[in-house]
């Protein structure tokens, strides 16, 4: 949600794939709700995301076994790491994307 939420400005007329690792919240995505409240919730905040930057969100789910980047990020962020680890992520695996994350603060807009 939050590399969503900050690279939004950037995603405008893109389909966005998203890998989730569990099914269960994939196929809520594909649905486009849940029968629980906090994944509703989610679910709710990236529609609007989508609709107010013009995206459309592919939901595709991935092994918890090939998804190594999320699980990092995710226990680096349980550590307090996560936006440091979310950009070394994006400085590693997505060059083009880093001269705009200067335009982009962590949840906001500069």
């Amino acid at each position: 949600m939050v590399a969503l939420t900050d690279l939004a400005p950037l995603l405008r007329h893109s389909v966005v794939p998203v890998f989730i690792d569990n099914q269960a919240f994939q196929l809520s995505g594909l649905k486009g709700w849940s029968r629980a409240d906090r994944l509703n919730d989610v679910l709710l905040k990236i529609f609007h995301l989508a609709v107010r930057h013009d995206f459309v969100v592919e939901w595709n789910w991935i092994s918890t076994h090939d998804n190594v980047l999320a699980d990092a990020l995710s226990r680096s962020a349980a550590l307090g790491y996560g936006e440091q680890a979310f950009r070394i992520l994006i400085h590693q695996h997505w060059p083009h994307l880093v001269p705009h994350l200067q335009l982009v603060a962590f949840g906001s807009l500069v």
